[in-house]
C-alpha cells in the first residue's frame, strides 16, 4: 500500500509538470466517461432500477391476443377473470381519457385515469397518499362514482396545495365530484393522468362488449408467469366456449409489468446509444493510450536508468498504470459533471412518455458506481499498452541510442491504436449518418396536404353533453357560423381526426358485391365537414368532395383514399361502390344507463377518391381510410382546423371567446400548429439522430486528433532521417507524399475494418430509427469520405512540417 501511495504521489507530480498533456488526456477521457455514464443512467433507470411499487416483480399485465397482437380487454372478460382466476392475489382494470376540469381560472382539459377501486392499493405506490384515502368498493358502482383523487402536482398547481381540499367538490365534465384523496409526490406526477376516477362498469358495456381496458394483476406468492399463463389460457378457453355472441378467437397472455408499455424500438434505441458511447469511450482510451505511449517514448531513457539502478520491470509497469489511473480519475470527476449536463439534455430532448413514468434518469448511487468502474477500466485500458511497452525495454539498447529517443519513427503499436480509433469512429459516423439521412428524408416526404398556416385544436365535449345527433349538429353549425366571421380565419373545418396524427378510431366494414376474399376489411375512419378538403388542401382524384347535399336524412356517402382503392377496389370503378359499417355507437355522448335495440348496419356509398394523405406519421405506410360526412354522423368530440392569414394567437383567442360564450365549461385542448404536430410525430427519430450525430462528431474529432498526434510525433522523431534523405537528393514533394501515404494508409486500414461493423450497426439501427436503410451506399460513402477527409487534414500539417525540414539543421541534431 505504501508503494502504491508513493507511486500515486509521483504520478501527480509528473502530471503537474506536463499541464498540456494532462489537460488533453483528462478532457479526452472525460468526454468518453461522461457520455457513457449519462446514457447508462437511462439504461439503469429503464431496466434495472427498483420500481417504486410494492413487490413490483409480482405485478403483471394481462392481455387478450388476437392473431398474435395484444388487444384491450372488454369489461365482460375482465369481470370473468376477476371471478374465476386462481393465479392472482388481486386483479384490477383501468382506462382513461380526457375530461374537463373546472378551476377558478378557466376550464381545462386534463387526462383522467379511470380505475377499479382496488387498483391504487394493489399497485402500492412507494409514496403513500399525501391526503385522504383511496377508492372504496362501493365507489365502483354507477351512481356512486362521483369522487376523485388528485395527483400531487395537480393539487399543488391548480389548488395551491390546499390542505382542506378533502371533501370539497370539483366540477369534472360539468358534474360535481368530491375529492377523497391526493396521491403522494412521486411517479404519478409524471403520468399522463392528472386525476383518477372510479371505473364503474355498466350492464350495457358488459352486454355489448364495449370498452377496452388495461388489466393488471398481482401474482400469488407461489405462482410465476409461465404457470399464470397456463392457468389463464385454460380459463379463457372455457370462457370462449360459453360465449353467446361469436367473435374471432382470442387467447390470453400474462406478461411482467416492467416496461410492458415500452416499444421494442425504444429498448433497441437505448441499447444502441449505450453501444455508441461505449465505442466513444474506447476511442478516448485509445487516444490517451497513444498520448501515454508518446510520452513514454520520450521517457525511455529515464525508465531505463531506473531499471538499471534496481527498479523491477513490474514496478515500472505499475508506475505507468498508476499514472494512467490518476489521469482517468481526473477524467472521471470531470466526466461526472459532464454527465449531469448530458442527462439534462437527454431529459429535455426525449419525447414525453417515451419511458415509463416510474423511470428516473439521474446520477444515482449505482450510476456513480458505474462511473467509478468505468474510470478504472478506462485507466487500465489506456495504461496497459505503455506499461507493456516499458516492460519490454532493453536497457543496453536505450543507452546506446544517445541523444535520440528512437532510431525510427515507425511505431506499429501506436498505429494499431489509430486503426482501432478509425474503425470505431467509422461505425459511429455511419450510424449517425444513416440516422441523419433518414430524418432528412423523412422531413422531405410529401404529406399530401398543405401544412403551412394551419392550426388545430380539439373540443373535449363532456360525457352526456350533445347526447343526440341533432344537438351535436346544432352546436357545431353555430360554432362554424361564428368562427367564419373571425378576422384572419380564412378556412375552417371540423373532423374527428387530422392528417399526420391519423384517425382516433377505426372499425371493420364489408364491401357490398365483392368476392369473399376482398369483401371484408377494416381501418381508420374519419368524419369531416365539406370544408375539410379545402382547409387542408387535399386534392380529389376522382368523384366529388362532400357538399351541402350530404346531411342527415340524405343518402349516406363516403370518400376513400387511394390506398383503399389500391387494396380493396383495384379492378373496378370505386365510385358508386358501397361500404357497410356496423353502427357507430356514440359512447362519449350516451348515458351510462341507456339501453334499447342495437341500430342496424348502414351502407355508405362512395362518391369520391381523395389523394393519399399521411395518416400514420410522416414516412409511415399510408393505411386505407374511409371518410364519412360529419353532418350525416355528427360526433360530439371534434377537432377544429383553421387556415389563418393573421397571427395564430389572435385567431385562437377569438375562437376561444366564441366557444366560451357557447359553453363556459368547454376548454380548447391541444392547440397547436400542424408544424408542431409533425415535429411531435418525428420526435423519437430526432432524439436518436441528435445523440448519434453528436457522439459521432466527437468520435470524428478524437480520431482526427489521434492520427494527428501519431504523425506529428513520427515527424518529430524522424527529423534526422528526413534531413539525411533530403541532403542526399530527396525532393520535398517526395517527403510530403511519404508522410501522407503513411498517415492515410493507417486511416484507410481503420476505415476498411470499420466498414464491417458499420454494416452490422446499420441493420440494428433499422429497428430503432424509422427510414434507416443500411444498404444505401451513399450514406456510407459520405461518412467514409468525411472521416478520410479529417484524416487528410490531420496528416497534412505534420507532412508539410516534414517537407520544410532544413537538412543542415537536422544533421546538426546528431
Amino acid at each position: 500500500m505504501t508503494s502504491l501511495l508513493r507511486d500515486g504521489r509521483f504520478a501527480v507530480r509528473l502530471l503537474r509538470r506536463s499541464p498540456g498533456f494532462t489537460a488533453v488526456s483528462v478532457l479526452t477521457l472525460a468526454l468518453g466517461i461522461g457520455s457513457t455514464t449519462a446514457i447508462f443512467s437511462v439504461v439503469y433507470g429503464l431496466f434495472f432500477a427498483p420500481l417504486p411499487y410494492r413487490q413490483a416483480d409480482r405485478l403483471v399485465m394481462v392481455w387478450e391476443q388476437e392473431a398474435g397482437e395484444r388487444r384491450g380487454v372488454p369489461p365482460s372478460s375482465y369481470l370473468e377473470w376477476k371471478r374465476q382466476a386462481t393465479a392472482f392475489a388481486d386483479i384490477n382494470a383501468w382506462g382513461g381519457g380526457p375530461v374537463n376540469l373546472a378551476t377558478a381560472d378557466q376550464p381545462e382539459s386534463v387526462e383522467a385515469g379511470r380505475a377499479t377501486p382496488g387498483f391504487l392499493g394493489m399497485l402500492g405506490y412507494g409514496h403513500p397518499l399525501a391526503l385522504g384515502r383511496s377508492f372504496v368498493d362501493e365507489e365502483g358502482i354507477v351512481g356512486r362514482d362521483k369522487v376523485v383523487i388528485l395527483t400531487y402536482r395537480l393539487w399543488q398547481d391548480r389548488f395551491a396545495g390546499d390542505p382542506r381540499i378533502i371533501g370539497k367538490p370539483v366540477r369534472i365534465d360539468d358534474e360535481p365530484h368530491t375529492v377523497v384523496g391526493v396521491l403522494g409526490e412521486g411517479p404519478a406526477d409524471h403520468q399522463q393522468s392528472k386525476v383518477w376516477l372510479p371505473l364503474a362498469i355498466t350492464e350495457q358495456q358488459i352486454r355489448d362488449g364495449n370498452g377496452s381496458l388495461n388489466v393488471m394483476a398481482r401474482l400469488e406468492d407461489d405462482v410465476e408467469v409461465p404457470e399464470a399463463n397456463a392457468r389463464m389460457r385454460a380459463l379463457q378457453g372455457s370462457i370462449e366456449r360459453l360465449r353467446e355472441s361469436p367473435r374471432p378467437p382470442r387467447s390470453v397472455s400474462v406478461e411482467p409489468f416492467r416496461n410492458n408499455f415500452v416499444r421494442d424500438s425504444t429498448k433497441r434505441g437505448v441499447w444502441l446509444l449505450l453501444g455508441a458511447v461505449g465505442f466513444l469511450l474506447l476511442i478516448a482510451c485509445a487516444n490517451v493510450a497513444n498520448l501515454l505511449l508518446t510520452r513514454g517514448t520520450s521517457r525511455r531513457r529515464e525508465l531505463a536508468i531506473r531499471t538499471a539502478i534496481g527498479a523491477s520491470r513490474a514496478a515500472i509497469a505499475r508506475q505507468l498504470i498508476i499514472e494512467s489511473l490518476v489521469v482517468a480519475a481526473a477524467g472521471g470527476l470531470l466526466g461526472a459533471m459532464l454527465a449531469r449536463v448530458i442527462i439534462d439534455a437527454v431529459v429535455a430532448l426525449m419525447p414525453a412518455y417515451t419511458l415509463p413514468s416510474e423511470t428516473e434518469i439521474t446520477l444515482s448511487v449505482p450510476v456513480l458506481l458505474f462511473a467509478f468502474a468505468t474510470c478504472t477500466v478506462a485507466g487500465l485500458l489506456a495504461g496497459l499498452a505503455p506499461a507493456w511497452r516499458a516492460s519490454r525495454t532493453e536497457i543496453a539498447e536505450v543507452m546506446k541510442e544517445g541523444g535520440r529517443s528512437v532510431s525510427s519513427g515507425r511505431d506499429r503499436l501506436r498505429r494499431a491504436l489509430v486503426v482501432i480509433e478509425f474503425a470505431l469512429a467509422l461505425i459511429l459516423l455511419a450510424g449517425g449518418g444513416m440516422a441523419v439521412h433518414a430524418l432528412v428524408t423523412l422531413m422531405r416526404v410529401d404529406l399530401g396536404f398543405r401544412a403551412e398556416s394551419l392550426v388545430t385544436f380539439s373540443l373535449p365535449v363532456a360525457r352526456g353533453k350533445l347526447a343526440s345527433g341533432g344537438q351535436t349538429e346544432a352546436f357545431y353549425r353555430s360554432l362554424l357560423e361564428q368562427a367564419q366571421a373571425v378576422p384572419g380565419a380564412q378556412k375552417i373545418s371540423l373532423s374527428t381526426s387530422i392528417p399526420v396524427e391519423g384517425a382516433n378510431f377505426g372499425t371493420g366494414w364489408t364491401l357490398e358485391g365483392r368476392p369473399a376474399e376482398r369483401a371484408r376489411g377494416g381501418g381508420p375512419v374519419n368524419m369531416v365537414t365539406p370544408e375539410y378538403f379545402t382547409t387542408f388542401g387535399i386534392a380529389m382524384i376522382s368523384g366529388r368532395p362532400f357538399d351541402d347535399r350530404d346531411r342527415g336524412g340524405s343518402l349516406p356517402v363516403a370518400i376513400v383514399n387511394q390506398a383503399f382503392v389500391k387494396q380493396y377496389l383495384p379492378d373496378v370503378d370505386p365510385i358508386g361502390q358501397r361500404v357497410v359499417f356496423p353502427p357507430f355507437l356514440r359512447r362519449d355522448a350516451a348515458s351510462p344507463s341507456s339501453a334499447g335495440p342495437r341500430p342496424a348496419p348502414v351502407a355508405w356509398q362512395i362518391v369520391g377518391v381523395q389523394r393519399d394523405v399521411a395518416n400514420g406519421g410522416p414516412g409511415q405506410p399510408i393505411r386505407p381510410e374511409v371518410t364519412l360526412s360529419f353532418w350525416q354522423m355528427p360526433w360530439p368530440r371534434a377537432i377544429v382546423a383553421v387556415r389563418t392569414s393573421a397571427p395564430t394567437a389572435s385567431v385562437i383567442r377569438s375562437l376561444s371567446d366564441i366557444v366560451r360564450r357557447m359553453d363556459p365549461g368547454l376548454p380548447l385542448s391541444n392547440v397547436r400548429t400542424i408544424e408542431e404536430t409533425i415535429a411531435e410525430s418525428t420526435a423519437d427519430d430526432r432524439f436518436y439522430t441528435v445523440f448519434f450525430a453528436a457522439f459521432a462528431t466527437v468520435a470524428l474529432a478524437l480520431a482526427a486528433i489521434g492520427i494527428y498526434g501519431v504523425m506529428s510525433f513520427a515527424v518529430a522523431q524522424r527529423t534526422h532521417e528526413i534531413g539525411l534523405r533530403m541532403a542526399l537528393g530527396a525532393k520535398r514533394s517526395q517527403v510530403l507524399g511519404q508522410i501522407l501515404r503513411e498517415g492515410m494508409g493507417t486511416a484507410l486500414l481503420g476505415t476498411a475494418i470499420g466498414a464491417v461493423g458499420a454494416a452490422l450497426v446499420g441493420r440494428v439501427l433499422e429497428g430503432a430509427v424509422y427510414g434507416v436503410d443500411s444498404s444505401n451506399p451513399l450514406t456510407f460513402s459520405a461518412v467514409a469520405a468525411m472521416l478520410l477527409g479529417a484524416a487528410f487534414i490531420a496528416c497534412i500539417v505534420p507532412a508539410r512540417r516534414a517537407a520544410t525540414v532544413d537538412p543542415m539543421v537536422a544533421l546538426r541534431q546528431e
